[in-house]
C-alpha cells in the first residue's frame, strides 16, 4: 500500500511550492498593448503549394476537431465525414484509417496551417478577437503582389496590414517538425513566433519567441496501429504550441525547452547510505539501525517523461557522471544538505555545454515497524513501512537560477517483520521510486504551466 505523507517542516512553505518563471522580457511592445488593448490583428504563415484533395480533406477534418476542442463552433462548418472519424475497438483488429502517414513532403505544410487555425481559434475563443480568414489574407496578398514567404518582409507585411485595417500581424513559423514512430507516435513541433506592429515597419517588435508543442500516442490496446493518426497528433502538437505562443504574449514567460537547441544534463541521483529505523512498542518507540550499506546512486529509480526534449538533447545521469569524474567531483559534493553547490554545477554546465541541469536528490530514508492487531481476529501482523524524502531542482546552467523546485515525501508498507531484510529493501526502494515519481509529475506540471 502506498500513501503520500504531507512535509511539516516550518519555515519551508515557499520551497514546497518551488515554482519559480522563467521569464523572458518581451521588448518594445508589452503583452497588454497586443491581447488586452489591440483588437486588429493579423495571423501569418507562410502559404504551403497546392495540397492534395486528400490533404485538403484532412486538414478539414482536423479543423473541425481543433475547434471541438478549444470550444468554438466554425461558421458554415460541414457535416462529419464518417471516413474520417476514428473509431478503434479496445480489442480486435481496428477500422482502417485513410491517411495514418502523411507524405514526408506534407507534414510541415499541414503543422503550419494547423499551427496558424489554432492560434487563430483561440485568440476568438480567450479573447473575443476576431481575426482575417486564412482565405482572406491569402487574397489580398496576392492582390497587392506580396508573397507570404518566409523569411517575411517587415515593410511589406505592414502594407498587408494597412489594407486589412489592422494594426497587428503575428506571424508564425514551424521551424521543425519530427515525427517518430516507434514504441509510441511521438511529434515534436518547434515554432517561432513574431510580432510586428505597424507603426514599427522596419523591424520586428521584439525578439521571436520559442514555442514548442509535442504528442505521444500509444497503440491501439493488443494491436500494433496507433490510437491516432500522424495527422491527429500533429493537430495535437500545433495546438500545444499555440497555446504556448499565446501564453508568451500574455505573460512574457517562454518554457525552458522551447527552443530546439536546448541542452539539459540529469545529474546523478544521490541517496543515504544507511536508514534509521523506528520500532514501536506498547513500551514506548525504540531507534536502531534498520538498513545499512545502502545505494548511493539511486539514478536507475528515475523514470520521467522530458518530451518536447528529444534524446539527442538530454545528457544521461551516465553522462553527467563521466563529467563529474573529470573534474573530481562526487554527486553528493554537488549539494549543500538539500540545497545544490551552484559553484560545482556551474562548471558542470559549462564542460558539458549544458544549458539547463536536472537535479534530484533522495534526503532521508526511515524505517518504521510496528504490530498491528486485527479487530475482527486475535491475529497479529508485523507491519513494515518505509519513508523517503526527496528534493528537485530546474537550475539555468548559464545565470544558475532555480527554474523549479519542489520537495516530496513518499512511503511504502508492506506487512512484513523489520527482520525481512528483503521486504527492508523492497519498502526503501519503492518509496524512493514513488518519491522521485511525484518529482517528475511535478516537474512536467511547471512546464504545462507555459500552455495555460
Amino acid at each position: 500500500m502506498r500513501s503520500r505523507v504531507v512535509n511539516r517542516r516550518s519555515g519551508s512553505a515557499a520551497g514546497f511550492i518551488g515554482l519559480m518563471l522563467l521569464t523572458l522580457p518581451l521588448k518594445a511592445i508589452p503583452p497588454s498593448s497586443v491581447l488586452s488593448t489591440a483588437r486588429q490583428i493579423v495571423v501569418l504563415s507562410p502559404i504551403a503549394h497546392s495540397l492534395p484533395t486528400d490533404i485538403q480533406k484532412e486538414l478539414e477534418h482536423q479543423k473541425q476537431l481543433l475547434a471541438e476542442s478549444i470550444g468554438i463552433r466554425l461558421p458554415n462548418a460541414p457535416h462529419k465525414d464518417d471516413t474520417l472519424i476514428r473509431n478503434l475497438p479496445l480489442f480486435g483488429s481496428p477500422k482502417a484509417v485513410p491517411l495514418d502517414k502523411l507524405p514526408s513532403s506534407l507534414q510541415l505544410p499541414v503543422a503550419q496551417t494547423l499551427l496558424n487555425d489554432a492560434f487563430r481559434m483561440l485568440l476568438q475563443q480567450r479573447f473575443a478577437i476576431e481575426t482575417p480568414t486564412a482565405s482572406t489574407v491569402e487574397q489580398k496578398a496576392r492582390t497587392l503582389g506580396i508573397p507570404l514567404t518566409w523569411p517575411v518582409n517587415p515593410v511589406q507585411i505592414c502594407t498587408l496590414c494597412r489594407a486589412l485595417h489592422m494594426n497587428y500581424a503575428i506571424v508564425l513559423h514551424v521551424d521543425n517538425l519530427k515525427i517518430q514512430d516507434g514504441s509510441f507516435r511521438i511529434v515534436i513541433l518547434h515554432a517561432t513566433l513574431h510580432v510586428l506592429s505597424v507603426s514599427s515597419a522596419d523591424k520586428l517588435s521584439f525578439t521571436p519567441l520559442p514555442i514548442v508543442g509535442f504528442a505521444q500516442i500509444a497503440h491501439v490496446f493488443l494491436h500494433s496501429n496507433y490510437e491516432l493518426t500522424q495527422a491527429d497528433a500533429i493537430r495535437l502538437a500545433a495546438l500545444q504550441a499555440a497555446q504556448m505562443g499565446l501564453h508568451a504574449l500574455e505573460t512574457g514567460q517562454t518554457s525552458p525547452f522551447a527552443p530546439p537547441s536546448v541542452h539539459l544534463a540529469i545529474l546523478p541521483v544521490p541517496a543515504p547510505q544507511m536508514a534509521d529505523a523506528i520500532l514501536f512498542k506498547s513500551s514506548g518507540r525504540v531507534l536502531l539501525v534498520g538498513a545499512q550499506n545502502l545505494p548511493t546512486d539511486r539514478s536507475d529509480l528515475l523514470s520521467i517523461n522530458l518530451l518536447p526534449l528529444s534524446a539527442q538533447q538530454i545528457y544521461t545521469p551516465d553522462a553527467t557522471k563521466k563529467t563529474l569524474e573529470e573534474l573530481h567531483l562526487t554527486p553528493l559534493s554537488l549539494w549543500h544538505d538539500e540545497t545544490p553547490d551552484t559553484q560545482h554545477l556551474q562548471s558542470v554546465a559549462k564542460q558539458m555545454q549544458a544549458d539547463y541541469l536536472l537535479c534530484f536528490r533522495i534526503t532521508d530514508l526511515e524505517l518504521r515497524s510496528w504490530i498491528e492487531q486485527s479487530v475482527t481476529t486475535d491475529i497479529s501482523t508485523p507491519q513494515l513501512e518505509g519513508r523517503a524524502e526527496a528534493v528537485g531542482y530546474l537550475i539555468d546552467g548559464k545565470n544558475l537560477q532555480t527554474l523549479w523546485h519542489h520537495r516530496v515525501i513518499d512511503t511504502m508498507r508492506v506487512s512484513a517483520p523489520i527482520s525481512d531484510q528483503q521486504a527492508v529493501q523492497t519498502v526503501l526502494r519503492d518509496a524512493m521510486r514513488f518519491a522521485l515519481s511525484d518529482l517528475s509529475v511535478s516537474l512536467q506540471n511547471y512546464l504545462k504551466s507555459f500552455t495555460r
